[in-house]
C-alpha cells in the first residue's frame, strides 16, 4: 500500500495546506464556547449591551474566518485528492495494457475496468475526507478535551471516558464492516462480468432459448448482492444509536456533576455552558468520524484492489518477437 503513496509527487503542498487550514478553522470553533460563556456570566448579569455586541462581533468575526479557511481548506484538499487519482488512473491504464493475457483472464476484464473507474473514484473520495473530516476531528476532540480541562479538571473525566468507549465502538464496528464491504466488492466485479458477458452473447442467448435461465442467474446474483448489502448495512446503522446513547449519558453526567459545582460555587453557569457545547462539538464530530470510518475502509480497500494489479508481472513483449 506504500506503494501508492509515489503519486502524491507534486501536490505535497496541497496534501499539508489543506489540514492546516482545517487546523485553523477548529481553533475559531473551539474559541466560540469561551465567548459564550462571557455572555452568560457576564453580560446578562450585568445587563452590558456594550459588551454583548463587541462579543457579538467577535461571533461573526470567527463565523467568516471560518468560511474562509473552510473553503481554502476544501480547495487545496481536492486539487491533492484528484491531483493523486489522475496519476494513479493514468499509470493504472498503461499497467493494464502491458498485462498478459493470462493474468487478464485471471483477473477479469469486467473487474479491471471497475478498478480503473469506481475503484480510483472511491479512492480520490477518501482522500478528500481524509483531508477534510479525517484529521479535523481529533483536532476538535482533543482541543475540546483540552479546553475543558482548563475550565474544570474533574468534569474532564467524563470528556476523556466519553471519547475513549466511543474510539472502542467504531474500532470493533470497523473492524465488523470492512470484510463486508470487501465482500460487496467482488461479487460487485461478478455482476458486472455476468451481464458483460449476457450482453456479448446475447444473440446466442436469443437462439438457443436460454433468456429465462440467464435472467434467473442474474437475479440469483442480484438477490445474494441484496443480503450482503442489507447485512453490511445493519452493522454499519449500529453506528449512529450508540454514538448518541453514550454521549447523552455523558451529557446527562455532566449536567448533574457540573450543576452540584454551580451550587457549590465552584462553577459558574457560563462554565457549564461552554462545557455542553464542547461536549456537543464532540459529539458532532466523532459522528462524522463513525460515517468517515466507513468511506474509509471501502477506500483502503479499493486501493488494495488497485495494488493487486500493479503487482502482476508485465507481458514479456521480447518472447513474441522472437517467434
Amino acid at each position: 500500500m506504500k506503494d501508492l503513496l509515489k503519486y502524491f509527487k507534486g501536490y505535497i503542498k496541497e496534501s499539508l495546506l489543506g489540514p492546516l487550514f482545517k487546523l485553523l478553522e477548529a481553533c475559531f470553533e473551539l474559541l466560540v464556547p469561551l465567548l459564550i460563556a462571557g455572555i452568560v456570566d457576564q453580560t446578562i448579569p450585568q445587563k452590558d449591551s456594550h459588551h454583548l455586541w463587541q462579543m457579538l462581533l467577535y461571533l461573526v468575526i470567527f463565523a467568516i474566518l471560518g468560511v474562509v479557511v473552510a473553503v481554502t481548506a476544501q480547495y487545496f484538499s481536492s486539487k491533492a485528492a484528484v491531483g493523486f487519482t489522475r496519476q494513479l488512473s493514468k499509470e493504472l491504464y498503461e499497467k493494464i495494457l502491458k498485462l498478459p493475457k493470462s493474468s487478464r483472464d485471471r483477473l477479469g476484464v469486467s473487474s479491471l475496468v471497475t478498478r480503473l473507474t469506481s475503484d480510483t473514484y472511491q479512492i480520490q473520495m477518501g482522500i478528500n475526507q481524509f483531508f477534510r473530516l479525517f484529521l479535523r476531528a481529533p483536532i476538535i476532540v482533543f482541543g475540546a478535551i483540552m479546553m475543558a480541562f482548563s475550565i474544570h479538571p474533574s468534569i474532564t473525566i467524563w470528556f476523556v471516558m466519553m471519547v475513549l468507549v466511543l474510539s472502542f465502538l467504531i474500532f470493533i464496528l470497523s473492524r465488523l464492516v470492512n470484510p463486508l464491504y470487501a465482500t460487496m466488492r467482488n461479487m460487485t466485479d461478478t455482476i458486472v462480468n455476468t451481464t458483460r458477458q449476457q450482453l456479448q452473447g446475447m444473440r446466442v442467448i436469443r437462439a438457443f432459448g436460454q433468456d429465462k435461465k440467464e435472467i434467473q442467474d442474474f437475479n440469483r446474483l442480484n438477490d445474494i448482492y441484496k443480503s450482503w448489502q442489507i447485512k453490511t448495512g445493519v452493522w454499519a446503522s449500529l453506528m449512529g444509536p450508540s454514538t448518541f446513547l453514550v454521549v447523552n449519558v455523558t451529557l446527562l453526567a455532566v449536567i448533574w456533576t457540573g450543576n452540584q459545582k454551580i451550587q457549590e460555587g465552584i462553577l459558574s453557569q457560563g462554565s457549564l455552558v461552554a462545557l455542553i457545547n464542547y461536549l456537543l462539538q464532540i459529539l458532532i464530530e466523532l459522528l462524522k468520524l463513525a460515517m468517515l470510518i466507513t468511506s474509509l475502509n471501502q477506500s483502503f480497500i479499493s486501493a488494495k484492489r488497485i495494488q493487486e494489479v500493479f503487482e502482476e508481472d508485465d507481458e514479456d513483449i521480447s518472447k513474441g518477437l522472437a517467434q
